[in-house]
């Protein structure tokens, strides 16, 4: 384990946070055998931020971290092409060389494969004998680095979003809401259908008593300190408390989704969806995105008890005469939707 060359100054009062977020994306790292991701805390000092924030103590804090490397290259950046306006980087924080600035406007490009396509991301690494850099699209990591590369990327990609962490760490001014743990909301989001049914925003916007499943994920997920609850556009909701059962529910829904990467062919949805069901955290947008993974996985499970319920049943006969009045039992709801008159 070697220790970031990156300092991060943190302020005092989002040390706890900093630390909670850090300590669950480094179980996640550990599950996905890529190793801890631990927080060192060098040292402590009074800073001076002026006369609108005044003096602040603040934490010099290093990460401790295995190096993503692998026969000699380093990881040194993601490079996120999704966006038109350019190229995003996403340095890991160990690296210690300049990316060189030609990557801020990448193409989406391949050194390896030599073949330019659509990619939503690539790679950078570096050759710590030579100095070399190389672009290097996901899908040839294996052939370029060998078939622990993906293992490797994905602990680059952890250590990145740890930066990410102590970066927004160091802010002073909503630091701790610019990012959703994916996970997490989606714990709440199978609370949310647990409680109030599932509802996407589409399904909602014409309806004054249905609110979304996402608003009620998003509000449940970021409690604020003296409020019982949170107001939606109909009404006021009490905080609820997940269960054991919602996290089992999200965690299938999560694999549901991950196993869209094996079909040979996806649809715009399914390829959005699947990027969110790999990111780590996300940005508000696309709560509704993340909500929906356990809303379809939701709809799939459904089906499926219906499904299993009318196999080997005959086919449905008239009962009874017209006009006669017919018992049939107890009967059980499986879906409702309601329809103008």
């Amino acid at each position: 384990m070697t220790e970031f060359r990156t300092l991060f100054q943190i302020p005092a009062d989002n040390l706890a946070s900093f630390e909670d977020k850090l300590a669950k994306l480094s179980k996640r790292s550990v599950r996905m055998g890529c190793g801890e991701i631990l927080p060192f805390i060098a040292s402590n000092e009074l800073k001076d931020f002026g006369r609108d924030i005044g003096k602040v103590r603040v934490y010099n804090v290093h990460l401790m971290a295995d190096t993503p490397k692998i026969d000699g290259w380093v990881f040194a950046a993601r490079l996120d092409h999704s966006q038109e306006t350019g190229t995003l980087i996403r340095s890991v924080p160990n690296f210690s060389r300049d990316i060189p600035t030609k990557y801020r406007d990448a193409a989406p490009h391949c050194d390896h494969c030599t073949v330019r396509r659509y990619r939503r991301d690539s790679y950078i690494v570096c050759n710590e004998e030579t100095g070399a850099f190389a672009q290097v699209g996901s899908s040839c990591l294996a052939d370029f680095m060998g078939h622990d590369a993906y293992k490797i990327a994905r602990l680059a990609e952890y250590l990145s979003q740890a930066g990410e962490y102590a970066r927004l760490g160091e802010q002073f001014v909503g630091a701790d809401r610019r990012f959703l743990d994916v996970e997490e909301f989606l714990v709440s989001a199978a609370g949310a259908i647990r409680l109030y049914g599932w509802a996407s925003a589409k399904f909602a916007r014409d309806r004054e008593d249905v609110v979304p499943t996402r608003d009620h994920a998003e509000s449940n997920s970021h409690r604020r300190m003296g409020k019982s609850g949170y107001g939606t556009c109909n009404g006021w909701y009490e905080y609820f408390d997940t269960t054991d059962e919602d996290r089992q529910m999200a965690a299938d829904a999560l694999a549901y989704v991950l196993a869209f990467a094996d079909k040979p062919v996806l649809s715009e949805y399914e390829s959005n969806v699947l990027v969110i069901a790999k990111a780590v955290s996300m940005e508000y947008r696309h709560a509704g995105l993340a909500a929906s993974i356990v809303g379809i996985y939701h709809t799939h499970l459904n089906r499926a008890a219906l499904q299993k319920a009318t196999e080997g049943k005959k086919a449905s006969a008239h009962v009874g005469q017209p006009g006669d009045k017919v018992e049939f039992g107890t009967a059980r709801v499986t879906s409702a939707r309601p329809t103008e008159t």
